[in-house]
Order: C-alpha cells, then structure tokens, then sequence
C-alpha cells in the first residue's frame, strides 16, 4: 500500500511539474507580448522596417487590422492558452489527482498538448521554448507512466486488452 502511495505521490508531482513548465512559459509569452505593445522588446523585428512595413500593411481576411496588430494577437493569446492549459492542469492535479486519474483521457490529452508544442518549438522556435516545452511533456509522460502503472494494478486496464468488455470488478461490468 505504502508503495502504491509513493507511486501515486511520485505521478501527482511528475503532472504538476509539466503543468508549472507551461504556466510559466504561457505567461512569460503573454508578459513579453503586453511590453511588446509599448516598446520593441521580444516579439519585435529586429529590422524596425519590416515592424513598420507590418504596421502599415492589412492582412487578406479583413482590412480593419493591420498585420503589426494581428501578429501582437496572435503571440498574445498563444500565451494565454499556454498559461491557462498549464493552470488548468496544475489546478486539477492540486486539488484532486484522484479525479484526474480516474479520468484517463485527461492522459493522452496533456501528452498529445505538451508534445504538440514540443514538436512546434522545434520547428519554428528557438531552443528555450524548445527545452521548456521537452521538461514539461516529461512531467506529463512520466506521471502517465507512474498512473498507469496504478491502472495496471487496480485491473482498470489489461496490457493485451482483447475485447471491449469492463474488467471484472469494474462498476460496468456488474
């Protein structure tokens, strides 16, 4: 049982970790982002032409904005949905690990989120993002690994599930 504890003990900090990795990257983003509206700081060309020749032009959908203005959107909510996926997660796993592992979607749907970005950081960002990004799918996959393990034990899943029957004990299968 006391194994059992530590495992669970050891999966809830894995999850907070990779959730207190993307709050802090989502709202250094969004910080950076809102100086960026007052004085060239992150997200600012270094060239100030190619700012001011996006200053100056509108983008295909609408002319109501122009592509400075979309560009400065665009980062600011990226890092506010980084922030709130980070918050969300880190708050589910505060205030009830029990429920998010009994709700095991919630699994893939961390690891398919933190590897999605990951795999952006690596393509089109820089290396800190991209690091970021590695330490928190980490936490994510390895409180994944630790809670599974718990499934296994508990019989919630079989390693060579063969049919789509509950297993024995489970609330469905009575």
């Amino acid at each position: 049982m006391a194994e059992t504890q530590n495992r669970l003990n050891a999966a809830k900090r894995a999850f907070e970790f990779g959730a207190i990795v993307f709050l802090l990257l989502g709202s250094s983003h969004a910080l950076g982002t809102l100086v960026d509206l007052f004085r060239p700081f992150l997200f600012t060309p270094v060239d100030l032409q190619v700012k001011q020749t996006m200053m100056d032009s509108t983008i295909l959908i609408t002319d109501r904005t122009s592509l400075w203005k979309a560009w400065l959107g665009f980062n600011l909510s990226h890092g506010y949905g980084v922030f709130f996926f980070g918050l969300i997660t880190l708050l589910l796993a505060r205030n009830n690990f029990g429920y998010v592992i009994k709700l095991r979607p919630l699994f893939p749907l961390t690891i398919f989120m933190s590897l999605s970005y990951l795999l952006m950081a690596v393509a089109f960002w820089f290396y800190i993002p991209a690091l970021g990004c590695a330490l928190g799918f980490g936490g994510f996959a390895v409180s994944f690994l630790l809670a599974r393990r718990q499934w296994l034990t508990e019989g919630l899943i079989t390693q060579h599930a063969t049919s789509h029957e509950p297993p024995p004990n489970h609330p469905r299968g009575a």
